[in-house]
């Protein structure tokens, strides 16, 4: 029944293949999804099953989830959020959306969580393209990296062994020489470069 939504269909169509994608009704029930979005059910990184609420499969990726529910429906921008794996690790980022719902059937309001991993990319040209990118410094591209890694500012600081304080200054300095403001977007940033370095 729901397998062959066409608002499934619109919506894969607008995204790239790496990415999983789940279509929700108005209760977060999970009702049609890539086979993407099943695979990283079976990894862990999502609880559920079809017809069935959609969890995470971490604490911290549920807490994120669940705020951006409460946020979805107070109609807020869009929420990006991080996903981790059962061990903790930073595997990919979420967002929500809005999606079209079906006139014939208005309970069936819809939204969407695209859920797109990490690429892998080699540190060194990564860190090198940061450089030459951005004009980073060693230790501003180690910063942006640990934050990729570990997902969450104060581990990067103490992974880093460098203070909160330090940890700010760095962190505004490689706003404004990236051109954006907040962590999400960075990380995006980040995460798209590292894709088109490892194609």
């Amino acid at each position: 029944m729901y397998g062959d939504r066409p608002e499934l269909r619109a919506l894969q169509a607008t995204l790239n293949l790496r990415s999983g994608v789940y279509l929700l009704d108005a209760h977060w029930n999970w009702v049609a999804g890539n086979a993407l979005a099943e695979a990283f059910v079976v990894r862990g990184w999502w609880k559920g099953s079809k017809l069935a609420r959609l969890d995470a499969g971490h604490p911290q990726t549920q807490g994120a989830w669940e705020r951006a529910r409460h946020h979805h429906a107070d109609e807020a921008p869009e929420r990006v959020f991080p996903v981790r794996d059962r061990n903790g690790a930073l595997v990919a980022f979420a967002a929500l959306h809005h999606a079209e719902g079906n006139n014939e059937h208005p309970e069936y309001h819809l939204h969407s969580l695209v859920v797109r991993p990490l690429a892998w990319a080699d540190t060194d040209a990564l860190m090198l393209q940061l450089h030459r990118l951005f004009s980073l410094t060693e230790a501003e591209a180690r910063l942006l990296l640990a934050l990729r890694r570990d997902g969450d500012p104060s581990h990067a600081a103490v992974s880093l062994g460098i203070t909160g304080g330090s940890l700010r200054t760095r962190l505004q300095v490689i706003y404004e020489k990236t051109g954006t403001h907040r962590l999400g977007p960075l990380l995006i940033m980040l995460d798209a470069l590292a894709n088109v370095i490892s194609n």
